[in-house]
């Protein structure tokens, strides 16, 4: 299976969603040599650091509905793949006193830290609207973009061929 068909298989799967999950747009090997992070402390982290990972990488804020299901949903996958080579990165794209008064009573188990939508556009990655999932391979590629909440049966499957890979 290569990266067109897993392509083709998340486009479909999103339109049986009622426009949940509709695949975005990615420039190709942006990620992980131009990406960076700042995290809730304040400190900068690129986002290369997580290569020979699959990295769930997603755009969120504090007042979507959408993002805070998803972020909910995500639990179940960090758990199924603990001890894989699998992260979720919520990078949310509000000020880091907002996300730390959300976080207060949550116990997710992602890394959590803060961008920027101009400059992750400037990038490659664009984000239309909340939450977007940025998909990267283990070798830091982008394999998708989701714009919208992604359903858990999809995600599973994505992330079993990008661990095989």
């Amino acid at each position: 299976m290569n990266r067109l068909i897993l392509s083709i298989i998340i486009t479909v799967s999103a339109a049986a969603f009622c426009g949940c999950g509709s695949l975005g747009s990615i420039k190709p090997n942006s990620f992980t040599s131009q990406i960076k992070v700042t995290n809730l402390d304040g400190t900068v982290k690129n986002m290369s650091d997580f290569k020979g990972k699959v990295v769930f990488f997603t755009v969120w804020t504090t007042w979507c509905g959408h993002c805070q299901t998803e972020l909910e949903s995500f639990k179940t996958l960090q758990e199924k793949y603990k001890d894989k080579d699998f992260i979720i990165v919520a990078a949310s794209d509000d000020n880091a006193e907002n996300v730390n008064t959300f976080l207060k009573d949550k116990n997710y188990p992602y890394y959590f830290c803060l961008a920027d939508r101009a400059s992750l556009a400037k990038n490659g990655y664009e984000v239309r609207a909340y939450p977007s999932l940025f998909i990267i391979d283990k070798s830091g590629n982008s394999a998708a973009c989701v714009v919208g909440a992604l359903p858990e049966n999809i995600s599973t499957g994505i992330i079993d061929y990008l661990l095989e890979e």
